[in-house]
């Protein structure tokens, strides 16, 4: 019985179409908290991105092991993403990512049960003037601690 069950699952679940892919990200995800990037032609967050997000979340007091990161495919949808990661709080960095369109920009607001805060891509936060960096700042870390 437990054969058929297996077989079941790797030949037929698989094969439907509505089934959703694996949404791959860097981290531990141990504080539930999903970072989400989106770099076109790269699998995950590019170093440099990587770098500067490292060094974000070390002033937080986070590490990898506290979060998801995600570098987002166009096709994910926010059910997907929260189904899989089971995110509590959300922090979107750009503003290309088709279901945050509802998302107010650089603003926290809580967007179907999740605490989500949507602002610059990582590489314009370091090319922002002094105070907006300042502002930005502000906000991430209200979002995150």
């Amino acid at each position: 019985m437990s054969v058929f069950l297996a077989d079941f699952i790797t030949t037929e679940l698989y094969k439907r179409s509505d089934a959703v892919a694996p949404i791959g990200f860097l981290g531990g995800n141990g504080k539930q908290i999903a970072i989400l990037t989106q770099t076109p032609n790269l699998s995950q967050v590019s170093e440099d991105n990587l770098a500067i997000l490292v060094k974000i979340m070390s002033r937080l007091g986070l590490s990898l092991d506290d979060l998801a990161v995600v570098n987002l495919k166009s096709t994910t949808t926010f059910e997907d993403l929260c189904m899989q990661i089971k995110p509590l709080k959300m922090l979107i960095f750009g503003q290309g990512i088709d279901f945050v369109k509802n998302i107010p920009f650089e603003q926290i607001v809580v967007y179907k049960a999740v605490t989500v805060l949507q602002t610059y891509d990582l590489g314009v936060i370091s090319a922002l003037a002094e105070q907006e960096k300042k502002i930005t700042w502000a906000k991430i870390k209200d979002l995150l601690q």
